[in-house]
């Protein structure tokens, strides 16, 4: 699944009020979705 359709996943759920919207801006803008992308995404699954 390439990372732009699996980050539309939280998107959806701060919309619905399922998850907090300060949760997910700071895995965005923190170094955890860079490390994670770096660690455990193949490259033709990074298109973002």
């Amino acid at each position: 699944m390439p990372l732009s359709q699996a980050l539309r996943i939280p998107d959806s759920m701060v919309e619905d009020g399922e998850l907090d919207e300060r949760i997910v801006t700071l895995v965005r803008n923190g170094n955890v979705l860079k490390d994670y992308v770096e660690a455990e995404l193949c490259e033709d699954q990074v298109d973002i």
